[in-house]
């Protein structure tokens, strides 16, 4: 990590998706904020490794890995499955290690408190699966239609979605850290009113941004990543109490 940089931003895929889901966000976070975009065990670069089942479990992997540089503001964003594994990490920095992230973006997700939507779509066959990844803007048509790839890829977007759609609604302690939820407003696997439920999981400042598009509009709209160099740029340039906690 370079000397000069002044906060980390972590960033956690989709179901399925890698650390790459990620690509050109560093050039456009600047020199001064590092990124740390995340690749569960079994999924690309980490295919030894076997796979985790729960979203818990993929937080307890994550969690440790970020307590090296506690000075440092850590401005955590998860899209889609990605959203639950970054509170289930903020929620451990917190609690486990004493650090409250400077802040959480939970982007294409309905909030914590609410039962996922009774889909199961882990247990489709295999073309109708694609089929539906297609549909939500996930895989493009050459990827789709690679059998020999996608037999390499399918077991581990059924291990991610079966990690997402089991999670237990939660209950009890949020996060301390200011929150941003962000959603596209085509998505049609979330409404703007379900990801506004996020609200329920902090004591902390709360705010929406609802973009134009679908489930990842993320990647057609510059702004969602300018929305977070701000964030990150206001985490060391402006005083917080969120830093770190004492108690």
């Amino acid at each position: 990590m370079p000397a000069a940089t002044e906060a980390v931003v972590v960033a956690f895929p989709h179901a399925g998706g890698s650390g790459a889901a990620y690509r050109g966000w560093q050039r456009a976070l600047g020199p001064r904020i590092a990124l740390l975009a995340v690749t569960h065990p079994g999924h690309t670069g980490r295919f030894t490794e076997p796979l985790l089942e729960t979203c818990e479990e993929l937080a307890d992997e994550v969690a440790p890995r970020l307590t090296a540089r506690p000075g440092l503001p850590l401005v955590l964003f998860g899209h889609s499955m990605g959203s639950l594994v970054a509170f289930e990490v903020a929620r451990r920095l917190e609690q486990r290690y004493g650090i409250s992230p400077a802040h959480l973006f939970v982007s294409g997700s309905p909030g914590p408190g609410r039962p996922a939507r009774a889909t199961a779509s882990y247990r489709l066959p295999d073309d109708r699966l694609i089929g539906w990844l297609e549909e939500m803007g996930g895989c493009d048509e050459a990827i789709a239609r690679d059998r020999e790839l996608m037999a390499f890829l399918l077991p581990v977007l059924r291990a991610d979605l079966r990690a997402g759609e089991s999670y237990r609604p939660w209950t009890g302690s949020g996060v301390s850290c200011p929150v941003t939820a962000l959603t596209g407003a085509q998505d049609p696997s979330v409404t703007p009113a379900e990801n506004l439920a996020w609200q329920e999981a902090t004591g902390a400042a709360f705010r929406q941004h609802i973009f134009p598009g679908g489930h990842f509009y993320l990647h057609e709209d510059a702004a969602v990543v300018a929305t977070v160099r701000r964030t990150a740029e206001d985490s060391y340039r402006l005083p917080t109490e969120h830093k770190e906690l004492t108690s």
